[in-house]
């Protein structure tokens, strides 16, 4: 069977025709990587945590704890009731235990069930982590978001985290947003 071309009207269309009739036309729509994680296994996830920080703080760390897949960074935001300066880093000694409150990933598609805990550990005011390499920062004013976008290309391999700390010197409410989905491991 050979492959037919058929213009607006239904007909085909052959080769040297022209007109508005015998157009044809063409769209395409390309979605990101998230978009389809989402959909087809439902691997994303969004860890949010709001807390009163008392200091220079991790507002929320996410440990990657897949045993095979990578945590694929999509968005990141951050926002404070004072003017605060944000750090988002990966933290260069291993969290073997951390502290803090327990954040669940939100699944983003709310066909599937699951809160993330089988794949990461979400962790809010996090005491225990060292500020690592730093791959980000916004000074934010007061009730001003910060966004980090990182085009689904900040990829944390399994047993490794990711941080956005504050730095305010003072109690401020602050809430941090990680949204991610797992993937398979780049070699």
């Amino acid at each position: 069977m050979s492959l037919r071309i058929l213009g607006s009207d239904g007909k085909e269309i052959t080769s040297g025709q022209s007109g508005s009739s015998r157009r044809l036309d063409v769209s395409a729509r390309a979605d990101s990587r998230a978009y389809y994680v989402s959909r087809d296994n439902g691997l994303m996830f969004a860890w949010v945590h709001t807390y009163n920080s008392d200091d220079d703080d991790t507002i929320l760390l996410v440990k990657n704890i897949h045993a095979d897949k990578d945590l694929v960074i999509a968005h990141m935001e951050a926002t404070s009731d004072k003017i605060t300066r944000f750090i988002v880093h990966l933290p260069t000694v291993e969290i073997t235990s951390p502290t803090g409150s327990v954040v669940k990933g939100k699944n983003l598609n709310s066909a599937r069930s699951g809160d993330g805990t089988k794949h990461s550990t979400g962790i809010g005011d996090e005491t225990t982590n060292v500020l690592g390499d730093e791959i980000g920062s916004a000074l934010a004013g007061i009730n001003d978001s910060k966004h980090f976008e990182y085009l689904d290309g900040l990829r944390i391999a399994p047993q490794k985290s990711i941080a956005i700390d504050s730095t305010i010197g003072s109690t401020a409410l602050v809430t941090a947003t990680i949204i991610g989905f797992f993937d398979t491991a780049e070699e």
